[in-house]
């Protein structure tokens, strides 16, 4: 949901669904929601919202990207008018530290970034101070942070009504 382009997502992955290997393997989608991942879909609720909260996130230019293989790093500045915000993706196990961000304001987690980002994790950076200007949200950081499905991150969209399903309208609570 974070990277540039439209958000892909395959049914149920919202939930914590899985299937085979195969990507033809999807099982049909996992209605019960005692067997849904409730922290899965909080982090798809959370990311949903920073995305119409923050528009940089969707309509800013891509500024600049590189990668740092060897520490499993992908950053990505963003633009948009006077905001700018930085996306760093850890894309390994472990713990990656990066020191020289200590201190600007995630907005994933609504709070100082450490420095420290775990394993498959993803910060958004805004200067400090600059997160409320972005329009940043306050949410708490829930165990998992996903992608979004793309059939609901903009209502807007004239074609928003004809992807509307009964699973997406649980993403806008």
């Amino acid at each position: 949901l974070l990277l540039p382009g439209m958000p892909m997502i395959c049914y149920g992955d919202e939930v914590g669904m899985t299937g085979c290997s195969d990507r033809d393997c999807r099982r049909g989608m996992l209605w019960d929601e005692a067997r849904q991942d409730k922290d899965t879909l909080a982090g798809y609720q959370r990311l949903v919202r920073l995305r119409r909260q923050a528009p940089v996130l969707t309509e800013g230019t891509v500024v600049r990207q590189w990668a740092e293989d060897g520490e499993g790093l992908l950053f990505i500045e963003r633009q948009l008018g006077d905001q700018r915000v930085t996306l760093v993706f850890h894309t390994e196990e472990g713990t990656a530290s990066l020191p020289e961000l200590r201190g600007q304001y995630d907005l994933i987690s609504g709070q100082e970034f450490s420095g420290t980002l775990g394993g498959y994790e993803a910060a958004v950076l805004a200067e400090a101070g600059g997160g409320r200007e972005v329009g940043a949200p306050r949410y708490p950081r829930g165990p998992s942070q996903s992608c979004i499905s793309p059939f609901c991150w903009r209502p807007s969209a004239p074609c928003w009504r004809a992807w509307w399903t009964p699973s997406c309208s649980a993403l806008w609570k």
